[in-house]
């Protein structure tokens, strides 16, 4: 194969972290008391890589990372949906999302013998 594709290592020390970061953090988020708006916009802030106001997660919201996530004011994201976020997911102002909504910017090769994997060494 001559082709060259972008290609990232998603087991790297780095995405690994921050992968876990985000686990823990939606964790924290999906305990926390419903009434308890500060310390869930809080998670948000920690979670997102930035956030407006007025900004209602439902749960067992899913994500990869977290910080690719770039969400406006106003919005409602409804409960369990899924932002794959291996690369950026800019959401603007007034926006409401409903069950179940999933939105992916993952990328793979799409051909097998793109995607087969050897021994590099």
């Amino acid at each position: 194969m001559n082709k060259e594709y972008k290609y990232i290592e998603t087991a790297s020390k780095e995405l690994c972290t921050l992968r876990s970061n985000s686990r823990i953090l939606m964790k924290e988020y999906e305990a926390a008391d419903y009434e308890d708006e500060l310390k869930k916009a809080s998670i948000l802030a920690q979670l997102f890589g930035a956030i407006g106001k007025n900004v209602f997660v439902g749960e067992r919201f899913h994500c990869e990372y977290g910080k690719n996530i770039f969400i406006g004011s106003d919005i409602i994201i409804g409960p369990n949906c899924t932002f794959i976020d291996n690369e950026k997911n800019i959401i603007g102002d007034c926006i409401m999302f409903a069950p179940n909504v999933q939105i992916y910017t993952a990328y793979h090769p799409v051909l097998p013998e793109e995607r087969y994997i050897y021994n590099r060494a």
